[in-house]
């Protein structure tokens, strides 16, 4: 269970119990951002992810599942792009792309056009990161992931993630595939619409594909 930019490990436990009561074991991560590091918008944390898999595969676990949320979600999609002993894939309120989604989030609540404020931004996280923010694109991993099994959960009316970016994404994936949009409308908050059917749905995700 990979968590968001503003988040920690206990993000996923909204999950988390139901979860382990259909006999799974979870392991929650905690990203750099929580241990001295900077966030990379899913960037970095993919070596996050590559040592929770190299402890899991120590531990004799073969039946991986990553459950990603927001940044996390991103995260997600490259990293079972990447490997393929992952085996199922559940990505709740992610974006197709790092710089799009920041972008569109300046214009949004702060009213900053592109020029000139955002390339001296990408300008800062690049050097603060030692990557390009460009390549932080999940939607260009997205159709790799098959013939793996994927869920895409997002808000319809997401206030930080437009509904594009899951419209997006699902477009790009491929078969096995599904979407589920419910009418909510708050950044990663669709547990909180309706704890029963994001419950139900998880549940039944994991049940069918990771065997």
């Amino acid at each position: 269970m990979v968590h968001g930019h503003g988040g920690q490990r206990n993000e996923g436990l909204r999950f988390s119990k139901s979860l382990h009561q259909a006999g799974y074991n979870l392991l929650l991560l905690s990203l750099r951002r929580n241990h001295g590091g900077y966030a990379t918008m899913g960037g970095l944390e993919q070596k996050d992810v590559d040592a929770a898999l190299q402890f899991l595969k120590a531990k004799g676990e073969n039946k991986i599942g990553i459950f990603g949320f927001s940044m996390g979600s991103a995260t997600s999609i490259i990293a079972m792009a990447n490997h393929k002993e992952i085996k199922a894939g559940l990505f709740s309120s992610g974006y197709a792309s790092a710089m799009d989604v920041l972008i569109e989030s300046a214009k949004r609540d702060f009213g900053i056009p592109y020029y000139p404020l955002i390339p001296v931004v990408k300008l800062v996280l690049d050097y603060r990161s030692g990557i390009d923010m460009n390549s932080v694109r999940p939607i260009d991993s997205i159709a790799n992931i098959q013939p793996r099994p994927i869920a895409i959960f997002h808000c319809k009316m997401d206030d930080y993630v437009d509904y594009h970016h899951a419209e997006d994404l699902y477009a790009k994936a491929k078969e096995p595939k599904s979407l589920w949009a419910p009418e909510c409308n708050r950044h990663e908050r669709i547990w909180n619409f309706d704890p029963k059917e994001a419950e139900k749905r998880t549940v039944v995700f994991f049940t069918e594909y990771l065997k």
